[in-house]
């Protein structure tokens, strides 16, 4: 499989879109609500504060970049806090490479809640969200007769931070398996198993 790429960070311009929100700490009510921060914010003092700060959204195609700070407000002091933010969706690579003499890729349909997104290609990184059940259906043809196959589906909850390599294997031992109502030769991914780099 693929070696997971390397992530650039915003540049200064995209940098002016981050959003923040800021909360008391152990309250729902936002006092940023979600906006780009571009002036100083009165709070009262003696309280503990809780700051996250994103740039994108955790989803498809694009890297989703996040932080939190916790601050305490003292009478009389004025902060400046430094959140530091840190790629927060996961990355998946499809490999096909165990089973290509068997099996040609046509797609695989990703879901993540409500926003779907196709890959065409294997061996190539994509991002996808973090912290929430991900379904991949991969789909092909038999190498041999280019017959359809049934299609594979696993689930998975991608951790933030982290890169997935999803391989189509079939027949070794200690891989996580996946039932499937095919005959013997149709079983072109009899198992699936992740690694995380």
């Amino acid at each position: 499989a693929a070696s997971a790429p390397s992530v650039n960070a915003p540049s200064a311009d995209e940098l002016k879109n981050v959003r923040y929100v800021v909360k008391e700490k152990g309250t729902s009510t936002d006092l940023l609500d979600g906006k780009p921060w571009t002036e100083a914010l009165t709070l009262p003092v003696d309280k503990t504060y809780v700051i996250e700060a994103y740039y994108g959204e955790n989803s498809f195609d694009a890297a989703y970049f996040y932080g939190s700070k916790e601050v305490t407000i003292k009478a009389l002091e004025t902060i400046i806090p430094v959140c530091t933010l840190k790629v927060s969706n996961s990355l998946l690579c499809i490999s096909t490479d165990p089973v290509k003499e068997h099996f040609t890729f046509s797609e695989a349909v990703l879901t993540s809640g409500d926003m779907s997104k196709h890959i065409t290609s294997v061996d190539t990184w994509t991002f996808v969200p973090a912290d929430s059940e991900l379904t991949v259906v991969i789909k092909g043809t038999a190498a041999s007769t280019g017959k359809a196959m049934t299609p594979v589906t696993h689930k998975l909850t991608p951790e933030a931070s982290k890169a997935y390599n999803l391989i189509c294997g079939k027949d070794e031992d200690n891989w996580p398996t996946i039932t499937f109502s095919l005959n013997t030769e149709e079983a072109w991914a009899s198992r699936i198993y992740i690694t995380t780099p």
